[in-house]
């Protein structure tokens, strides 16, 4: 699925990203400036199209004044909890990521979301990337059974494949001695789900 834009996956490209653009606000927008907080994305033809079939449902709601046409989300829809429940995907799997970690994990281990999911840009093709810390203590066995729960359930709640990977804290300031840029990334474009970032210098 598309964890960036989760609509999309159940609306389709276009009508998902253009109420993706109207439920996350509460102002009436014209055509014009749904497709330019779409970022052009969404030609104002496919902007249109969208709206005469959202407004059909029923979710989203049409005022004419004058020379054009405003719309804003129909919050008052009965399908409108669902919708903000599918809208809501991305924070409902970091919360099952942290109760999985909070049944299974070993103790002291830290988990990492980077990569297109955490920047926001993902695709439906795009794999959820994390990091599993371990510290230098725990066991082998069971941080490697952790990281094969946490990658079959991230895929088995999004459709998505999990690329997992799994270092021990020494092993982390290591791969930072040796300028690694992945460990620029984990210390500076990422989002800690569990745990602390250990200090690497």
């Amino acid at each position: 699925m598309e964890l960036s834009m989760p609509l999309v996956s159940v609306f389709g490209r276009v009508d998902g990203a253009v109420l993706t653009a109207l439920s996350r606000g509460s102002a009436s927008l014209n055509g014009r400036q749904i497709e330019r907080l779409l970022g052009g994305s969404v030609s104002i033809k496919g902007v249109q199209g969208a709206l005469a079939r959202l407004v059909r449902t029923g979710l989203v709601l049409a005022v004419h004044r004058q020379a054009e046409t405003l719309y804003r989300a129909n919050r008052d829809h009965l399908l409108w909890p669902a919708v903000m429940a599918a809208a809501d995907s991305l924070p409902l799997l970091r919360r099952r990521i942290r109760d999985l970690a909070d049944r299974s994990a070993p103790a002291g281990a830290s988990i990492v979301l980077y990569g297109s999911v955490e920047r926001g840009d993902s695709t439906g093709a795009s794999d959820v990337d994390l990091l599993v810390i371990l510290p230098d203590g725990a066991s082998v066995e069971v941080g490697g059974d952790f990281v094969d729960e946490l990658a079959r359930s991230v895929e088995l709640w999004s459709g998505n494949s999990a690329q997992v990977i799994q270092m021990r804290e020494s092993e982390l300031r290591e791969s930072a001695q040796r300028d690694d840029p992945l460990v620029d990334l984990w210390m500076h474009a990422s989002e800690v789900l569990v745990g602390q970032l250990p200090e690497v210098v």
